[in-house]
């Protein structure tokens, strides 16, 4: 497989699928975080991210919605939905505020708070911007699980 030298001591392969790795940047190479973001756009990359943290927090949610079925006495689905539409609106509303903690105004108030000067990069808040909309994206996902849920049950 060809090779690409990025620093004196290190080799890597020409593209790496497992860390997303790309030939041409070497400042990639060393930050394997940000590899996705540039090979698929930030708009899939969030969006990946998302559909991956809904999956997780669906596991999640039906080993404790089969848990309090057994020991409450209610029904499976009922508590599947319910805890699905709590975490929803938890994760949008923790969405929202990574959302607005980016906000040059807030940030300003934070500073006159403080007295202290806060410097931002533009880096800080992309990667700001695309964690709250994955935290968003994912509550967006659950809540629409949670009315397919009742819905089908209906």
């Amino acid at each position: 497989m060809p090779t690409v030298r990025t620093k004196p001591s290190a080799t890597l392969p020409l593209f790496d699928l497992r860390r997303g790795i790309h030939p041409n940047d070497s400042e990639m190479a060393f930050k394997p975080w940000r590899a996705n973001e540039t090979c698929l756009g930030r708009k899939a990359a969030t969006a990946i991210a998302s559909v991956k943290g809904a999956v997780l927090v669906t596991i999640i949610d039906l080993a404790v919605a089969g848990l309090s079925s057994v020991v409450v006495a209610t029904g499976f689905v009922a508590a599947l939905g319910l805890i699905m539409l709590v975490e929803s609106a938890v994760l949008m509303l923790l969405g929202g505020a990574l959302s607005f903690s980016g906000q040059p105004g807030l940030r300003k108030l934070a500073g006159l708070l403080t007295e202290a000067k806060i410097h931002v990069t533009e880096s800080d808040l992309e990667g700001l911007d695309a964690r709250a909309a994955a935290f968003a994206l994912a509550g967006v996902l659950l809540f629409l699980e949670s009315l397919a849920l009742a819905a089908a049950t209906a």
